[in-house]
This record gives structure tokens, sequence and C-alpha cells, in this order.
């Protein structure tokens, strides 16, 4: 007897079947098809810890900040990534009041099976690379189970960063808010590898913060 689906499960089997229901006038690229049918990565474990974690962000002439994305911060959230260049397809929102940011990066949380190298650690993007869309009606009037595609992630901490297989790649990453975890409502749903990455010709490990994880300018 097979298990019922999770939330998460069943939201990537209906998006894999009508694509456009999220999408809606935007283009669909075989690179977020590749995605959506994307088989499991042998390093991410699915079921238990790899979610969306966290913003670093900093404006110009201010200090280092971050905002841990959770239900509460979500809309927040997303409108800080519109502000910073990302793209919310669906939403009604107001538009961003201009925002002169030096910095942002936005962290998802992998946790890793036995026998990877690395117990946990970051993949990160930029805003710029984030598509964010707004869940149809018919997965839920009240709360829409949005999805999220984040293009081009690299590792963050050093405990990837020194597992070759990991860091010298990019991924794509999509991501679906189910909201059945308060605090950690994005799931990690699928990951694709998005091609070659070298880590010395990129700015993103040149400075590294108290908590090992380093930040773009």
């Amino acid at each position: 007897m097979s298990k019922p689906m999770r939330k998460w499960e069943e939201l990537r089997c209906r998006m894999r079947t009508d694509p456009a229901a999220w999408f809606r006038d935007t283009p669909i690229g075989n690179r977020d098809l590749d995605l959506l049918n994307a088989y499991p990565v042998s390093f991410v474990d699915y079921f238990k810890g790899s979610f969306l974690r966290k913003v670093y962000h900093m404006k110009a002439g201010e200090g280092f900040k971050q905002t841990d994305w959770n239900v509460e911060e979500d809309v927040e959230s997303k409108q800080m990534i519109a502000s910073a260049g990302g793209k919310l397809i669906g939403f009604d929102f107001p538009p961003s009041e201009p925002t002169d940011w030096a910095s942002m990066t936005v962290n998802v949380n992998i946790q890793a099976p036995p026998g990877q190298g690395f117990e946990w650690g970051y993949l990160s993007t930029s805003p710029t690379n984030i598509r964010i869309f707004k869940g149809p009606a018919f997965t839920c009037e009240l709360h829409p189970w949005d999805a999220m595609i984040l293009r081009d992630c690299t590792p963050n901490t050093s405990s990837m960063i020194n597992v070759s297989k990991i860091s010298r790649r990019k991924w794509d990453i999509l991501l679906m808010k189910c909201c059945e975890d308060f605090d950690h409502p994005w799931i990690v749903a699928t990951v694709l590898d998005a091609g070659a990455f070298d880590p010395l010709a990129s700015h993103r490990f040149l400075e590294t913060s108290a908590c090992d994880c380093t930040f773009s300018h």
C-alpha cells in the first residue's frame, strides 16, 4: 500500500501537470520544466530539514541584518525580494518603494542524508534569480499554495563548500509554500544541476559572517 503524499508532493504533482496555472502569462522555459520534473538529488533530504531559511540584507550606509522567512514575515519578505529585483507573479501587492540595497542573499537550508560529506548547509542566490508564483485559487482559496523558483544557487557554508560535487556546480531549486510549519513554510520540492560553477571567481566567497555564512556585495 502506497503512502499518502505530503502536501508539498501533491503540490509538485499539480504544478507538473498544469504549470500554466502558476506561471500565468509569463514564459515557461525548458529549464523551468526540467526543474519541475527533476529527479531527487542524493545530497538533499526532501522529507526533513530542507527549507527556505532566511535572507541576509544590507542597505547602503546601514549595517548587516537578517530576516527569518517564516509565515509571519512571508508578505514582507516577498516584497523585499521584489524591491531587490525579484519577480512576483500573480500577486496584487502595491509597487515596492525604491531601495538602495548594498547586499542581499537568500538562503535555502539543505539537510543531507547520511554519507554525503556534510550534515547541513545553505544553498544561496540573489533576488534577481528568484521568481515567486501565487498559487491558483483551486489549491486553496484562503491560503493558495505558492511556489518559488531560485536559479543559480551555490553553497554558502563551509560544510558544503568542501564537498566538490556540490560546490563546483550551480543549482536551481523549486520551493513550495505549504504553511504546515509556521517557522519554515517553504519546503524544498526539487533541485536541479544548473551547470558548472567556479568558487574562486565568485564574490560570494570573499566575506564571511560570524555564523560561517558568506554574503554577497
